[in-house]
């Protein structure tokens, strides 16, 4: 490789042709430069040879150069590609891969399409409609493009994420994107002259994988990989790694800067102090007369030009921002990489939210045979799997799409089937990398909802899942993946966690309105109950959810939210029994309705048709009543002119009913049967209570008062209990009452009883 240095744009595309058609010139790759004293020495830093003293070039080329430029000044497109199709003639060009040219650089793409043989498109803006034709027709597309901004990038990405007949993976649309672009036009010349050079260059060079949540190394390193724990990295031992192929970052930044341990890796541009700023009011803190970095005032810069690494990928918030980024182009982490070493730069448009998995991703799909923007795609479409983002467009390519680790095949991967009784899929690990796609839209539809749960349990070593639905969502491509070497066959373990989180989200709307002070259902709880109890519910149920999110990230936490969920529905057992003690103790006590406990914070509301009794077949009262601020929460009670109170019930989802003889004598033992009918498809568990209100001191009780009840979906259960009636209880006609406890929920049923 010889660079030439061109001060001029159209000695630049003349160079640049002969060079594609003649053989003699073949190992000359020309950028421009206009600062040649400042760049030969930047290319000596890079260990780049160039000509002292260029050759010259054929006056035919000059022709071709002059009309090139021609064209692209005068935007006349359409007479470009033109051109292009006379300078391509009987070549055979690789339909479905475009190289798009848009405005000022159409010049630059047309010629770079002759020498890739790739089909050629100019356009004045990004926004043209002739773009949208191409996902009807593109299985790649490479946009040479000088100004380029976030929305723009944006906009593209999610054009060809969307309805294209070129498929990412089976079943899955998408056309890989890129963009040659730089910070100036020139910056787009060296990088097209690195990337056009080193894809002929097959090298094996070890890849960097930097986590800042990598807290220990793998029990077993994939060959090639350094993946070193983040508290061992800092500016020296990543400057010293010397060539690399693949680095890949994960740490907290921003456009300018990207965090390493107390050090930092920094966006100053090589061409700082030599080329005038764009924002000359944007810049920062290290230009300051004091001279320090914000953010790392002792910490060692590491710029990003100095990294020798040939394909950077950075997991930052807001890493790949263009001209109109925070800071002047000069101090920009993506311009920087691409000014150095770099032939390519995949960072993140906005903020966002991530882990280390996506790092990790990227150069296992590289590694398996995907190009850039493949991977990239891939990238972007897995983000909501693990709950990082919705949009597809969030990570962004500057780089050919096409390009791919030379010595990489695209590694095939099995298909398997799921039911609602499978327990299991099999993986086959190669160097910590498995693909599997699953078909069945039951699957689809339970995972994309987060109600199902993957895991593998017998690996120790760290390990991601990320995963792409099809179009039609009747099949899912997992991926399973590490920095680990993990090798052979393992288990993906299933679990359908939908009734698990139904129960969590049904407990944690009990608890929000049964124990909350505001909603004047608490009076029929306990102070101590709406205070400590409901407070170690919350903590515990916070707990639950936030491990329940880890396990979309880190899947191996799935044991820890398992147990969490145990001990959470221990701890509502424990509330609903202490709920059940205090009923009781509270119904022996008093004489008046429940009712009464909570009435004056809720209204009336017209019931439903009237139902019978259905101990004495008599028409029955009903009262509904709904908060009166939250129209949500309701109780309804039932009341017979003849059998008293009958039920007072927060849902129509479970029935109580007492089965008794009517009077009871005194000196007595009586069996009475609550039977519990459950019409949902939920389960409820909890305690069933029996007392006689104002029985406290009248000789009127049961041996076992509370009782633990387990009601299975659609499910009718009769609880027995045993009322004993003493010989010195007055003559008088009692009120029987009952009530089942579950999830904090009361359900309270009785009658009139009398003792003679």
């Amino acid at each position: 490789m010889t660079i030439l240095l061109v001060n001029n744009e159209a000695d630049y595309y003349a160079f640049y042709l002969q060079s594609i058609f003649e053989d003699s010139f073949a190992n000359y790759y020309p950028i421009l430069s206009r600062h040649d004293t400042h760049t030969k020495q930047h290319l000596r830093t890079l260990e780049l040879p160039f000509a002292e003293n260029p050759p010259n070039y054929d006056e035919r080329y000059s022709k071709y150069a002059l009309r090139i430029s021609k064209f692209t000044e005068s935007e006349n497109y359409n007479e470009l590609m033109s051109f292009y199709q006379d300078l391509i003639k009987d070549e055979a060009i690789r339909k479905g891969s475009y190289i798009v040219g848009v405005g000022t650089s159409a010049g630059l793409g047309a010629i770079r399409a002759v020498y890739e043989k790739r089909e050629f498109i100019a356009v004045g803006s990004l926004r043209d409609k002739v773009l949208s034709d191409l996902i009807h027709t593109a299985n790649s597309i490479y946009f040479v493009v000088e100004n380029l901004t976030d929305d723009d990038a944006a906009y593209i990405i999610s054009l060809f994420q969307g309805e294209t007949n070129n498929e990412l993976l089976e079943g899955v649309p998408g056309v890989p994107v890129g963009f040659l672009h730089g910070r100036t036009f020139e910056s787009m010349t060296f990088l097209d002259a690195k990337q056009r050079y080193f894809s002929k260059k097959d090298e094996r060079l070890p890849h960097l994988i930097v986590d800042a949540f990598l807290s220990k190394a793998p029990d077993e390193a994939i060959e090639d990989v350094i993946a070193k724990p983040y508290a061992e990295l800092n500016r020296n031992a990543v400057a010293e790694m010397g060539p690399l192929h693949i680095l890949s970052v994960t740490s907290h930044g921003m456009s300018d800067l990207i965090h390493l341990n107390s050090d930092y890796i920094c966006g100053k541009s090589p061409y700082l102090g030599i080329e005038p700023y764009i924002n000359p009011h944007r810049l920062p803190s290290c230009m300051d007369h004091n001279g320090f970095c914000f953010f790392k005032k002792t910490g060692d810069a590491l710029k990003a030009f100095e990294i020798k690494a040939k394909h950077v990928f950075v997991n930052s918030c807001g890493s790949l921002q263009f001209k109109q980024a925070t800071f002047d182009p000069l101090f920009n982490v993506g311009y920087s990489f691409l000014e150095g070493h770099a032939c390519s730069f995949v960072g993140a448009l906005r903020w966002k939210d991530g882990y280390g998995s996506e790092s990790v991703l990227f150069y296992q799909l590289l590694k398996n045979g995907y190009t850039l923007g493949e991977a990239v795609a891939i990238l972007n479409d897995t983000l909501y799997s693990n709950q990082f983002e919705h949009s597809k467009n969030v990570f962004c390519l500057i780089g050919d799409p096409e390009s791919a680790l030379l010595q990489s095949e695209k590694a095939e991967y099995d298909t398997a089937h799921y039911d609602d009784k499978s327990k299991a899929i099999h993986l086959k690990f190669n160097a910590g990398f498995a693909h599997v796609k699953v078909e069945s839209r039951l699957f689809v539809d339970v995972f994309m909802r987060q109600r199902m749960l993957l895991h593998v349990k017998a690996l120790k070593e760290t390990y991601f899942i990320s995963a792409v639905p099809t179009k039609e969502k009747n099949a899912l491509h997992l991926f399973v993946y590490s920095n680990g070497n993990i090798h052979g066959d393992q288990l993906l373990n299933i679990e359908d966690v939908s009734a698990l989180f139904d129960n969590l989200l049904y407990v944690y709307r009990n608890v929000d309105q049964n124990l909350n002070n505001t909603l004047g259902l608490n009076k029929l709880y306990p102070n101590w109950i709406k205070q400590g109890g409901k407070k170690n519910i919350e903590n515990r149920l916070l707990n639950v959810s936030r491990l329940l999110k880890e396990c979309f990230i880190h899947h191996h936490q799935f044991p820890k939210f398992r147990k969490s969920s145990h001990m959470f529905f221990q701890e509502v057992d424990k509330l609903n029994f202490d709920i059940a003690k205090t009923l009781y103790e509270s119904i022996s006590r008093t004489s008046f309705r429940f009712s009464e406990y909570y009435q004056e914070s809720f209204v009336l509301q017209p019931d439903h048709s009237p139902e019978d009794c259905y101990l004495c077949g008599k028409t029955l009262a009903s009262r509904t009543l709904v908060h009166i601020l939250q129209p949500n929460i309701k109780r309804t009670e039932t009341i017979c002119s003849s059998c008293g109170g009958l039920e007072d019930k927060p849902d129509h989802d479970l029935s109580l009913q007492l089965k008794l003889q009517e009077s009871f004598t005194k000196a007595s033992n009586n069996n009475v049967v609550l039977q519990l009918k459950n019409s949902t498809e939920k389960v409820f568990d909890g305690y069933c209570v029996l007392a006689v209100r104002r029985s406290s001191e009248l000789g009127i009780g049961s041996g076992e008062p509370i009782k633990k009840i387990l009601l299975q979906p659609h499910e009718t259960k009769e609880v027995d209990f045993e009322l004993v009636v003493e010989s010195d209880v007055p003559i008088h006609q009692y009120a029987l009452q009952t009530a089942f406890i579950s999830m904090t929920q009361i359900y309270l049923s009785g009658r009139s009883i009398w003792v003679h």
